[in-house]
């Protein structure tokens, strides 16, 4: 197999590649640059058959910088933050197939990238009748998810969606 450290030493079956289009989960998902470690040396959730101490990521070309429309800063978002409950955003249990669990679950996450590609490791658990084990993990930005715990960066996306006024009074 082709790849950044080479087919010297591979094992049958397995990928030396950092590439995400090496990855047939990786590529299914349209990851592009490396994937298996990325850039940053994390190696995602999609990566399969591969011997990680044999692959050296190979950077990839700086990103594209788009050009943003300015923000509407006239039309405020709903005061019941309704939004929120769009269910048809959540990724369906096949899309979360790929994702690694966090055994200490989401909100032990303090890193966006590791938040983004992982699900909450803590099999059938429940917050205030919230689910939070299996659940994709959400980033919030950088701040506190809710008014609950300000040390809480990254948070199970049912109990981020349905658990204000349950679990806390309101979103950050």
């Amino acid at each position: 197999v082709a790849g950044a450290a080479g087919a010297a030493g591979a094992a049958a079956g397995e990928v030396l590649d950092a590439a995400c289009s090496a990855h047939p989960q990786c590529a299914d998902l349209k990851l592009s640059g490396n994937c298996c470690p990325n850039d940053d040396a994390v190696v995602l959730g999609c990566c399969k058959n591969f011997d990680p101490a044999a692959v050296k990521a190979v950077p990839t070309e700086p990103p594209v910088i788009a050009t943003l429309a300015p923000l509407d800063l006239a039309t405020p978002a709903p005061p019941d933050q309704s939004y929120w409950k769009n269910q048809t955003s959540r990724p369906t249990q096949a899309e979360l197939s790929c994702l690694p669990a966090e055994p200490k679950g989401c909100s032990a996450i303090k890193n966006k990238l590791m938040c983004l590609s992982r699900v909450d490791g803590r099999t059938g658990y429940t917050v205030h009748g919230l689910n939070v084990g299996g659940e994709p993990c959400v980033w919030c930005g950088g701040g506190s998810c809710s008014d609950n715990d300000e040390n809480v960066l990254c948070a199970a996306y049912d109990f981020l969606a349905n658990g204000q006024g349950l679990a806390f009074t309101s979103r950050q």
